[in-house]
């Protein structure tokens, strides 16, 4: 199996400058090998002001955020069986304390770099960068002290330790 590429992301479209006559034709297509395959948009979500848009798999039928090409084949994650990122990570202490806030920090860096965020949404973000940069930051510190004490503990000469 080869790996995945996301070709068509309703989110970044939504951001381009297309995105206005995309959403009132609720359709775009897509070139893929040959030939094109023409994608539908369906409106499923309204929360508030909030309208959320997402394209009909031309595979299966179901409704995506994302839609990726793997061996050829053009579909949704589910369809293709197609892991995103941070589910394909092992339930370990090290991926959950470490490793996924990483990511996420990584993520809200990306978006306060966007300018069009209101100033309490930027603040929000920057607030939870700070979480997510102390727990890092504790959890690393306490994997080097147990590092220490069991190399201590072994016997293992520590050179600028004490």
């Amino acid at each position: 199996m080869s790996a995945a590429r996301v070709v068509a992301s309703l989110p970044a479209l939504a951001r381009s400058d297309g995105w206005a006559a995309t959403k009132k034709n609720r359709a775009f297509t897509i070139v893929h090998g040959d030939g094109q395959v023409d994608v539908s948009i369906v409106e499923q979500h309204k929360v508030g002001h909030l309208i959320f848009y997402f394209a009909v798999c031309p595979a299966c039928g179901h409704m995506a955020r994302d839609l990726v090409e793997r061996d050829g084949k053009l579909g949704c994650r589910s369809c293709l069986r197609v892991l995103h990122p941070d589910q394909a990570l092992s339930g370990s202490k090290w991926n959950r304390l470490v490793v996924r806030p990483a990511r996420q920090l990584a993520r809200i860096d990306e978006r306060l770099q966007r300018r069009d965020l209101d100033r309490n949404h930027r603040r929000r973000l920057r607030r939870r960068r700070q979480r997510l940069l102390r727990q890092v930051e504790e959890e690393l510190a306490q994997r080097q002290l147990d590092v220490v004490a069991k190399l201590a503990a072994i016997g293992f000469p520590l050179y600028g330790a004490g």
